[in-house]
Protein backbone atom coordinates (compact mmCIF):
# COMPACT_ATOMS: atom_id res chain seq x y z
CA UNK A 1 0.00 0.00 0.00
CA UNK A 2 1.13 3.51 -1.07
CA UNK A 3 2.21 5.62 2.02
CA UNK A 4 -0.21 9.13 2.30
CA UNK A 5 1.59 11.74 1.00
CA UNK A 6 2.25 13.84 4.30
CA UNK A 7 4.50 16.27 2.42
CA UNK A 8 1.38 17.00 -0.19
CA UNK A 9 -1.19 17.69 3.08
CA UNK A 10 1.40 20.20 5.22
CA UNK A 11 1.44 22.26 1.18
CA UNK A 12 -2.11 21.53 0.32
CA UNK A 13 -4.78 20.70 3.12
CA UNK A 14 -5.74 24.09 3.42
CA UNK A 15 -7.95 24.21 0.26
CA UNK A 16 -10.13 21.50 1.29
CA UNK A 17 -9.95 21.79 4.83
CA UNK A 18 -13.23 21.56 6.95
CA UNK A 19 -11.78 22.33 10.05
CA UNK A 20 -9.88 25.24 8.67
CA UNK A 21 -12.68 26.71 6.83
CA UNK A 22 -14.30 26.29 9.70
CA UNK A 23 -12.11 28.51 11.87
CA UNK A 24 -11.20 31.12 9.19
CA UNK A 25 -14.18 31.61 7.95
CA UNK A 26 -17.24 30.21 9.37
CA UNK A 27 -19.57 32.41 7.47
CA UNK A 28 -18.08 30.25 4.31
CA UNK A 29 -18.65 27.11 6.32
CA UNK A 30 -22.07 27.87 6.80
CA UNK A 31 -22.91 29.03 3.48
CA UNK A 32 -21.27 26.02 1.88
CA UNK A 33 -23.70 23.41 3.86
CA UNK A 34 -26.41 25.50 3.01
CA UNK A 35 -25.70 25.23 -0.47
CA UNK A 36 -25.39 21.41 -0.06
CA UNK A 37 -28.59 20.91 1.46
CA UNK A 38 -30.55 23.48 -0.73
CA UNK A 39 -29.08 21.43 -4.00
CA UNK A 40 -30.28 17.69 -2.11
CA UNK A 41 -33.83 19.23 -1.34
CA UNK A 42 -33.55 19.86 2.42
CA UNK A 43 -33.85 22.69 4.47
CA UNK A 44 -30.74 25.11 3.85
CA UNK A 45 -31.89 26.05 7.81
CA UNK A 46 -32.29 22.60 9.07
CA UNK A 47 -30.42 22.94 12.16
CA UNK A 48 -29.64 19.36 12.88
CA UNK A 49 -27.64 19.16 9.68
CA UNK A 50 -25.65 22.07 10.30
CA UNK A 51 -24.82 20.50 14.04
CA UNK A 52 -23.67 17.61 12.35
CA UNK A 53 -21.69 19.04 10.13
CA UNK A 54 -19.76 21.06 12.70
CA UNK A 55 -19.19 17.76 14.75
CA UNK A 56 -17.97 16.14 11.58
CA UNK A 57 -15.30 19.35 10.85
CA UNK A 58 -14.41 19.45 14.63
CA UNK A 59 -14.33 15.80 15.86
CA UNK A 60 -14.31 13.71 13.34
CA UNK A 61 -11.68 14.88 10.91
CA UNK A 62 -10.06 11.38 10.51
CA UNK A 63 -13.48 10.78 8.76
CA UNK A 64 -14.25 14.11 7.06
CA UNK A 65 -10.94 16.23 7.03
CA UNK A 66 -11.92 17.65 3.75
CA UNK A 67 -15.01 19.70 3.58
CA UNK A 68 -15.86 17.55 0.64
CA UNK A 69 -16.57 14.47 2.23
CA UNK A 70 -18.35 16.54 4.53
CA UNK A 71 -21.08 17.96 2.22
CA UNK A 72 -20.66 14.30 -0.11
CA UNK A 73 -22.45 12.96 3.36
CA UNK A 74 -25.60 15.17 3.20
CA UNK A 75 -27.60 13.16 1.00
CA UNK A 76 -31.39 13.85 0.01
CA UNK A 77 -34.23 13.13 2.66
CA UNK A 78 -36.15 10.03 2.79
CA UNK A 79 -39.67 10.34 0.95
CA UNK A 80 -42.30 10.00 3.62
CA UNK A 81 -45.17 10.61 1.15
CA UNK A 82 -48.61 10.87 3.27
CA UNK A 83 -46.97 8.48 6.27
CA UNK A 84 -46.46 11.39 8.29
CA UNK A 85 -48.77 12.37 10.61
CA UNK A 86 -48.76 16.47 10.97
CA UNK A 87 -46.91 17.78 14.43
CA UNK A 88 -49.03 20.26 15.20
CA UNK A 89 -49.29 22.34 18.75
CA UNK A 90 -47.59 20.75 22.14
CA UNK A 91 -48.45 17.22 23.28
CA UNK A 92 -50.80 16.88 26.59
CA UNK A 93 -52.86 14.73 27.95
CA UNK A 94 -56.47 14.03 27.60
CA UNK A 95 -57.91 11.72 30.27
CA UNK A 96 -56.05 8.27 29.20
CA UNK A 97 -55.21 9.43 25.75
CA UNK A 98 -52.12 11.96 24.25
CA UNK A 99 -53.11 14.68 21.73
CA UNK A 100 -51.77 17.96 20.38
CA UNK A 101 -53.85 20.64 18.09
CA UNK A 102 -54.94 17.77 15.63
CA UNK A 103 -56.77 15.83 18.20
CA UNK A 104 -56.20 13.19 19.89
CA UNK A 105 -53.94 9.97 18.59
CA UNK A 106 -52.61 6.28 19.39
CA UNK A 107 -49.33 7.14 19.92
CA UNK A 108 -47.29 4.27 18.60
CA UNK A 109 -43.31 4.13 19.49
CA UNK A 110 -40.48 2.27 18.44
CA UNK A 111 -37.67 1.70 20.58
CA UNK A 112 -34.30 3.89 19.54
CA UNK A 113 -31.48 4.31 22.54
CA UNK A 114 -28.92 5.10 20.25
CA UNK A 115 -30.56 7.83 18.37
CA UNK A 116 -27.78 10.40 19.66
CA UNK A 117 -24.67 8.16 18.71
CA UNK A 118 -26.79 8.11 15.05
CA UNK A 119 -27.51 11.82 14.98
CA UNK A 120 -23.75 12.37 15.40
CA UNK A 121 -21.72 9.75 13.74
CA UNK A 122 -24.48 7.74 11.29
CA UNK A 123 -27.15 9.69 10.07
CA UNK A 124 -27.99 7.85 7.35
CA UNK A 125 -28.86 4.95 9.93
CA UNK A 126 -30.96 7.32 11.41
CA UNK A 127 -33.09 7.70 7.89
CA UNK A 128 -33.34 4.83 7.58
CA UNK A 129 -34.74 3.82 11.27
CA UNK A 130 -37.24 7.16 10.77
CA UNK A 131 -38.12 6.47 7.64
CA UNK A 132 -39.09 2.00 8.38
CA UNK A 133 -40.84 3.78 11.99
CA UNK A 134 -42.69 6.18 10.33
CA UNK A 135 -44.27 3.77 7.53
CA UNK A 136 -45.02 1.62 9.95
CA UNK A 137 -47.40 3.92 11.65
CA UNK A 138 -44.73 4.75 14.56
CA UNK A 139 -45.03 8.90 15.75
CA UNK A 140 -42.33 8.85 18.44
CA UNK A 141 -39.32 6.72 19.27
CA UNK A 142 -38.13 6.51 22.59
CA UNK A 143 -34.53 7.74 22.95
CA UNK A 144 -31.48 7.80 25.83
CA UNK A 145 -29.84 10.53 27.18
CA UNK A 146 -27.45 8.19 28.44
CA UNK A 147 -26.60 4.76 27.73
CA UNK A 148 -22.89 2.84 27.93
CA UNK A 149 -23.34 -0.34 25.95
CA UNK A 150 -23.12 -0.31 21.62
CA UNK A 151 -24.46 3.61 20.39
CA UNK A 152 -23.52 4.79 23.76
CA UNK A 153 -24.06 8.60 24.60
CA UNK A 154 -22.07 10.26 27.39
CA UNK A 155 -22.83 12.98 28.63
CA UNK A 156 -19.87 13.90 30.43
CA UNK A 157 -17.82 13.30 27.39
CA UNK A 158 -19.49 14.91 24.51
CA UNK A 159 -18.88 18.49 23.98
CA UNK A 160 -21.92 20.51 23.32
CA UNK A 161 -24.14 17.86 24.98
CA UNK A 162 -27.79 19.65 25.38
CA UNK A 163 -27.04 20.96 21.32
CA UNK A 164 -26.49 17.71 20.48
CA UNK A 165 -29.93 16.54 22.42
CA UNK A 166 -31.63 19.37 20.77
CA UNK A 167 -30.01 18.09 17.42
CA UNK A 168 -31.30 15.13 17.75
CA UNK A 169 -35.01 15.78 18.74
CA UNK A 170 -34.96 18.14 15.60
CA UNK A 171 -33.21 15.69 13.63
CA UNK A 172 -36.19 12.77 14.79
CA UNK A 173 -38.96 15.29 13.73
CA UNK A 174 -38.11 16.61 10.44
CA UNK A 175 -38.38 12.84 9.92
CA UNK A 176 -41.74 12.13 11.31
CA UNK A 177 -41.07 11.10 15.04
CA UNK A 178 -41.66 12.57 18.16
CA UNK A 179 -39.12 11.66 20.82
CA UNK A 180 -39.45 10.14 24.32
CA UNK A 181 -36.80 10.66 26.51
CA UNK A 182 -35.58 8.68 29.01
CA UNK A 183 -32.94 10.86 30.79
CA UNK A 184 -31.11 8.24 33.36
CA UNK A 185 -30.61 5.18 31.81
CA UNK A 186 -26.78 4.71 33.88
CA UNK A 187 -26.97 7.06 36.87
CA UNK A 188 -23.12 6.80 37.48
CA UNK A 189 -22.77 9.21 34.14
CA UNK A 190 -24.43 11.91 35.36
CA UNK A 191 -22.15 13.28 38.17
CA UNK A 192 -25.38 16.21 38.90
CA UNK A 193 -28.26 14.94 38.46
CA UNK A 194 -30.15 18.34 39.71
CA UNK A 195 -28.16 20.34 36.92
CA UNK A 196 -28.88 17.51 34.47
CA UNK A 197 -31.88 17.54 34.33
CA UNK A 198 -32.95 21.08 34.68
CA UNK A 199 -30.82 21.89 31.82
CA UNK A 200 -32.23 19.26 29.74
CA UNK A 201 -36.12 20.38 30.96
CA UNK A 202 -35.33 23.83 29.89
CA UNK A 203 -34.44 22.15 25.77
CA UNK A 204 -37.37 19.83 25.91
CA UNK A 205 -39.83 22.84 26.98
CA UNK A 206 -37.93 24.84 23.81
CA UNK A 207 -39.16 21.99 21.88
CA UNK A 208 -42.31 20.92 23.58
CA UNK A 209 -44.18 20.41 20.18
CA UNK A 210 -41.41 17.52 19.37
CA UNK A 211 -41.32 15.96 22.63
CA UNK A 212 -44.57 13.50 23.31
CA UNK A 213 -43.28 12.20 27.18
CA UNK A 214 -40.11 12.31 29.16
CA UNK A 215 -39.02 9.55 31.89
CA UNK A 216 -36.98 10.68 34.74
CA UNK A 217 -35.11 7.15 34.68
CA UNK A 218 -35.01 3.97 33.30
CA UNK A 219 -36.19 1.11 35.71
CA UNK A 220 -34.83 3.20 38.80
CA UNK A 221 -34.07 -0.03 40.98
CA UNK A 222 -32.25 -1.63 38.29
CA UNK A 223 -29.31 -3.21 39.74
CA UNK A 224 -26.62 -0.59 36.96
CA UNK A 225 -29.07 2.05 38.74
CA UNK A 226 -30.01 1.57 42.25
CA UNK A 227 -31.94 4.62 42.53
CA UNK A 228 -34.17 5.62 45.68
CA UNK A 229 -37.42 6.40 44.04
CA UNK A 230 -37.93 9.94 47.09
CA UNK A 231 -34.49 10.71 44.92
CA UNK A 232 -36.24 10.51 41.27
CA UNK A 233 -39.60 11.96 42.46
CA UNK A 234 -37.25 15.11 43.56
CA UNK A 235 -36.20 14.86 40.42
CA UNK A 236 -39.65 15.33 38.70
CA UNK A 237 -39.88 18.49 40.81
CA UNK A 238 -36.93 19.74 39.49
CA UNK A 239 -37.79 19.21 35.90
CA UNK A 240 -41.39 20.30 36.23
CA UNK A 241 -40.15 23.76 37.52
CA UNK A 242 -38.65 24.13 33.85
CA UNK A 243 -41.35 22.36 31.77
CA UNK A 244 -44.32 21.48 31.71
CA UNK A 245 -44.15 18.89 29.52
CA UNK A 246 -45.84 15.29 29.78
CA UNK A 247 -43.68 13.45 32.64
CA UNK A 248 -43.23 9.97 33.65
CA UNK A 249 -40.55 9.10 36.81
CA UNK A 250 -39.35 5.74 36.15
CA UNK A 251 -40.63 2.14 35.68
CA UNK A 252 -40.39 -1.00 37.85
CA UNK A 253 -38.13 -3.60 36.80
CA UNK A 254 -40.30 -5.95 34.98
CA UNK A 255 -40.26 -8.93 36.79
CA UNK A 256 -42.53 -11.91 36.38
CA UNK A 257 -45.35 -11.19 38.19
CA UNK A 258 -47.81 -8.08 37.92
CA UNK A 259 -48.47 -7.68 42.28
CA UNK A 260 -44.61 -6.50 42.67
CA UNK A 261 -44.92 -4.65 39.81
CA UNK A 262 -48.16 -2.74 41.42
CA UNK A 263 -46.70 -2.22 44.67
CA UNK A 264 -43.57 -0.32 42.84
CA UNK A 265 -46.08 1.43 40.99
CA UNK A 266 -47.54 3.09 44.12
CA UNK A 267 -44.15 3.77 46.09
CA UNK A 268 -42.94 5.53 42.82
CA UNK A 269 -45.61 7.50 41.48
CA UNK A 270 -46.86 8.45 45.60
CA UNK A 271 -46.92 12.55 45.44
CA UNK A 272 -45.30 12.84 42.65
CA UNK A 273 -45.25 15.97 40.00
CA UNK A 274 -45.70 12.99 37.31
CA UNK A 275 -48.53 13.19 34.41
CA UNK A 276 -47.64 9.47 33.15
CA UNK A 277 -47.62 6.01 34.51
CA UNK A 278 -44.72 4.08 32.40
CA UNK A 279 -45.14 0.25 32.96
CA UNK A 280 -42.25 -2.20 31.88
CA UNK A 281 -44.95 -5.59 31.68
CA UNK A 282 -43.97 -9.38 32.92
CA UNK A 283 -42.37 -10.51 29.87
CA UNK A 284 -42.59 -14.17 28.57
CA UNK A 285 -42.77 -17.27 30.60
CA UNK A 286 -42.78 -20.98 30.06
CA UNK A 287 -46.04 -22.25 30.45
CA UNK A 288 -47.96 -23.19 27.49
CA UNK A 289 -49.55 -19.86 26.96
CA UNK A 290 -45.48 -18.73 26.28
CA UNK A 291 -45.50 -15.43 24.04
CA UNK A 292 -49.41 -14.35 24.33
CA UNK A 293 -48.86 -14.37 27.94
CA UNK A 294 -46.78 -11.04 27.33
CA UNK A 295 -49.02 -9.83 24.86
CA UNK A 296 -52.55 -9.77 27.29
CA UNK A 297 -50.45 -7.93 30.27
CA UNK A 298 -51.76 -4.59 29.78
CA UNK A 299 -54.83 -5.36 30.78
CA UNK A 300 -53.76 -5.32 34.48
CA UNK A 301 -53.96 -1.28 33.81
CA UNK A 302 -57.24 -1.32 32.50
CA UNK A 303 -58.24 0.33 35.67
CA UNK A 304 -55.52 3.11 37.21
CA UNK A 305 -52.87 1.70 39.62
CA UNK A 306 -54.30 4.07 42.80
CA UNK A 307 -52.09 7.26 43.11
CA UNK A 308 -50.30 6.97 40.08
CA UNK A 309 -51.14 9.01 36.95
CA UNK A 310 -54.36 8.02 34.56
CA UNK A 311 -52.12 8.41 31.19
CA UNK A 312 -50.57 5.09 31.07
CA UNK A 313 -47.89 4.32 29.02
CA UNK A 314 -46.30 0.63 27.38
CA UNK A 315 -43.22 1.38 27.99
CA UNK A 316 -41.14 -1.12 26.99
CA UNK A 317 -42.87 -4.80 26.73
CA UNK A 318 -41.02 -8.18 25.73
CA UNK A 319 -38.24 -7.61 23.14
CA UNK A 320 -39.68 -9.40 19.81
CA UNK A 321 -36.42 -11.40 19.83
CA UNK A 322 -37.06 -12.69 22.40
CA UNK A 323 -41.16 -13.29 22.33
CA UNK A 324 -40.99 -16.72 20.53
CA UNK A 325 -40.86 -17.10 16.73
CA UNK A 326 -40.30 -13.88 14.45
CA UNK A 327 -42.14 -16.17 11.60
CA UNK A 328 -45.75 -14.81 12.31
CA UNK A 329 -45.41 -10.63 13.07
CA UNK A 330 -49.25 -11.11 14.66
CA UNK A 331 -48.35 -11.36 18.39
CA UNK A 332 -46.02 -8.26 18.26
CA UNK A 333 -48.95 -6.31 16.37
CA UNK A 334 -50.85 -7.38 18.96
CA UNK A 335 -49.13 -6.63 21.45
CA UNK A 336 -49.57 -3.09 20.40
CA UNK A 337 -53.14 -3.03 19.78
CA UNK A 338 -54.19 -4.91 23.25
CA UNK A 339 -52.47 -1.62 24.98
CA UNK A 340 -54.24 0.64 22.72
CA UNK A 341 -57.63 -1.49 23.58
CA UNK A 342 -56.58 -1.44 27.64
CA UNK A 343 -56.50 2.16 27.87
CA UNK A 344 -52.74 3.19 27.11
CA UNK A 345 -52.42 6.49 25.34
CA UNK A 346 -49.05 5.44 24.04
CA UNK A 347 -47.31 1.80 23.24
CA UNK A 348 -43.85 1.22 22.17
CA UNK A 349 -42.26 -1.78 19.64
CA UNK A 350 -39.43 -3.23 21.55
CA UNK A 351 -36.64 -5.31 19.50
CA UNK A 352 -32.79 -5.83 19.69
CA UNK A 353 -32.31 -2.65 16.76
CA UNK A 354 -33.81 -0.04 18.51
CA UNK A 355 -31.49 -1.40 21.84
CA UNK A 356 -27.91 -1.83 20.68
CA UNK A 357 -26.36 0.18 17.08
CA UNK A 358 -24.43 -2.68 16.01
CA UNK A 359 -27.30 -5.32 16.05
CA UNK A 360 -28.53 -5.05 12.68
CA UNK A 361 -31.70 -2.42 11.56
CA UNK A 362 -35.34 -2.81 11.63
CA UNK A 363 -35.49 -1.06 7.84
CA UNK A 364 -33.50 -4.45 6.75
CA UNK A 365 -35.24 -7.65 9.10
CA UNK A 366 -37.79 -9.58 6.91
CA UNK A 367 -39.79 -9.97 9.86
CA UNK A 368 -39.64 -5.98 10.47
CA UNK A 369 -40.96 -5.63 7.34
CA UNK A 370 -43.82 -7.91 7.49
CA UNK A 371 -44.53 -6.16 10.73
CA UNK A 372 -44.18 -2.55 9.07
CA UNK A 373 -46.81 -3.72 6.50
CA UNK A 374 -49.29 -5.35 8.76
CA UNK A 375 -49.04 -2.11 11.33
CA UNK A 376 -48.93 0.71 8.88
CA UNK A 377 -52.59 -1.39 7.78
CA UNK A 378 -53.94 -1.61 11.06
CA UNK A 379 -53.06 1.68 13.05
CA UNK A 380 -55.31 4.11 10.52
CA UNK A 381 -58.40 1.57 11.57
CA UNK A 382 -57.99 2.57 14.99
CA UNK A 383 -60.42 5.41 16.56
CA UNK A 384 -58.22 8.16 17.38
CA UNK A 385 -58.87 8.41 21.32
CA UNK A 386 -59.35 4.56 21.85
CA UNK A 387 -57.32 4.89 25.01
CA UNK A 388 -60.75 6.71 26.28
CA UNK A 389 -63.16 3.95 24.78
CA UNK A 390 -64.03 1.45 27.99
CA UNK A 391 -61.69 -1.85 27.81
CA UNK A 392 -64.02 -4.85 28.56
CA UNK A 393 -63.46 -8.64 29.11
CA UNK A 394 -65.36 -11.87 28.76
CA UNK A 395 -67.66 -12.67 31.90
CA UNK A 396 -68.44 -9.18 32.63
CA UNK A 397 -71.47 -8.89 30.58
CA UNK A 398 -70.64 -5.57 28.47
CA UNK A 399 -67.90 -7.60 25.86
CA UNK A 400 -69.80 -7.58 22.15
CA UNK A 401 -69.26 -11.24 22.17
CA UNK A 402 -69.57 -12.45 25.71
CA UNK A 403 -69.57 -16.34 24.25
CA UNK A 404 -66.28 -16.29 23.95
CA UNK A 405 -65.97 -17.70 27.70
CA UNK A 406 -66.32 -20.89 26.83
CA UNK A 407 -63.60 -20.45 24.22
CA UNK A 408 -60.50 -19.54 26.06
CA UNK A 409 -58.06 -22.17 26.14
CA UNK A 410 -56.22 -20.44 28.86
CA UNK A 411 -58.79 -20.92 30.97
CA UNK A 412 -60.31 -24.74 29.88
CA UNK A 413 -57.66 -27.37 30.07
CA UNK A 414 -60.06 -29.74 28.30
CA UNK A 415 -60.38 -27.76 24.77
CA UNK A 416 -57.33 -27.30 21.70
CA UNK A 417 -59.03 -24.89 19.85
CA UNK A 418 -60.04 -21.38 20.88
CA UNK A 419 -58.17 -18.14 22.11
CA UNK A 420 -55.93 -16.78 24.68
CA UNK A 421 -57.34 -13.38 25.20
CA UNK A 422 -60.08 -11.57 23.30
CA UNK A 423 -59.87 -7.80 24.72
CA UNK A 424 -62.25 -5.08 23.40
CA UNK A 425 -62.95 -1.49 23.65
CA UNK A 426 -66.21 -0.21 23.49
CA UNK A 427 -68.02 2.88 23.26
CA UNK A 428 -72.19 3.14 22.59
CA UNK A 429 -72.57 0.18 20.35
CA UNK A 430 -69.04 1.08 18.65
CA UNK A 431 -66.35 -2.03 19.25
CA UNK A 432 -62.83 -2.91 18.88
CA UNK A 433 -61.23 -6.53 19.72
CA UNK A 434 -58.33 -8.65 19.75
CA UNK A 435 -58.61 -12.27 19.05
CA UNK A 436 -54.96 -12.85 20.42
CA UNK A 437 -53.42 -16.90 20.40
CA UNK A 438 -56.06 -18.06 18.38
CA UNK A 439 -56.01 -22.21 17.93
CA UNK A 440 -58.01 -23.91 15.13
CA UNK A 441 -60.94 -21.87 14.89
CA UNK A 442 -62.79 -19.30 17.11
CA UNK A 443 -66.55 -19.03 16.59
CA UNK A 444 -67.99 -15.22 16.61
CA UNK A 445 -71.48 -16.48 17.23
CA UNK A 446 -73.70 -13.50 18.09
CA UNK A 447 -75.20 -11.19 15.51
CA UNK A 448 -73.91 -8.58 15.63
CA UNK A 449 -76.22 -5.04 14.65
CA UNK A 450 -73.30 -3.12 13.01
CA UNK A 451 -71.57 -5.08 10.38
CA UNK A 452 -67.78 -5.99 11.58
CA UNK A 453 -64.44 -7.00 10.10
CA UNK A 454 -62.37 -9.42 10.94
CA UNK A 455 -58.84 -8.80 9.98
CA UNK A 456 -55.59 -10.71 9.70
CA UNK A 457 -52.72 -9.45 12.05
CA UNK A 458 -50.12 -11.96 10.12
CA UNK A 459 -51.19 -10.43 7.02
CA UNK A 460 -53.16 -7.03 7.81
CA UNK A 461 -55.56 -9.10 5.00
CA UNK A 462 -59.35 -8.78 5.79
CA UNK A 463 -60.88 -12.18 6.32
CA UNK A 464 -64.49 -11.48 7.12
CA UNK A 465 -67.22 -8.53 6.59
CA UNK A 466 -70.58 -9.66 7.87
CA UNK A 467 -72.89 -8.99 10.64
CA UNK A 468 -71.70 -13.02 11.54
CA UNK A 469 -72.04 -15.88 12.74
CA UNK A 470 -68.33 -16.29 11.63
CA UNK A 471 -65.41 -18.98 12.46
CA UNK A 472 -62.26 -16.96 12.34
CA UNK A 473 -59.45 -20.22 11.54
CA UNK A 474 -55.80 -20.62 12.76
CA UNK A 475 -54.65 -21.30 9.40
CA UNK A 476 -55.51 -17.06 8.67
CA UNK A 477 -53.02 -16.32 11.48
CA UNK A 478 -53.00 -16.47 15.21
CA UNK A 479 -54.32 -13.07 16.12
CA UNK A 480 -56.62 -10.87 14.71
CA UNK A 481 -58.52 -7.16 14.46
CA UNK A 482 -62.06 -7.41 14.86
CA UNK A 483 -64.32 -4.26 14.87
CA UNK A 484 -67.22 -2.11 13.25
CA UNK A 485 -66.77 -1.27 9.66
CA UNK A 486 -67.52 2.21 10.19
CA UNK A 487 -66.98 3.35 13.52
Amino acid sequence: MKPPDYRWWIQHAHEDSAFLRLIRNPESFTEAIRGRLKAVGRDPNDVGLHNMALWRAIFEQHRFGGLSSILDSIQPAPTYGDDVRPMTGDLRIDSRAIRDDVGPFPALGVSCFWAPYAYRHNPDHLDRFALWAVQSGCSYARIFGAMDWSGATDPAHIPNYIDMMEGTITALALRGLRSQITLFTRRYQIPNPEHYTRIMAQMIQRNREKVILTEIGNEGRHEHNNWQFADLRCLATTFREHSDAPLAITAPISGTKWGPIEEQLREINEFSDATATTIHYPRLDTTAEGQWRAVRQPWHAHVPVGGCPRFTVNNEPARWDRLGSKKDVSAAVAMQLVAFITGHGMSCHHDVYGVAFDAGEYSTDEQSQQFKLVMSTVMPLLPPDIANWVSVRVGFGRHPFEDLEEQHWTFHDDISDGVSRCYAAQRHTSFVMVLAGVRGEVRLEKVQPQRYQVRSLSTGEVCYVGHGPYAVQEKDGCAFLVQNVNL
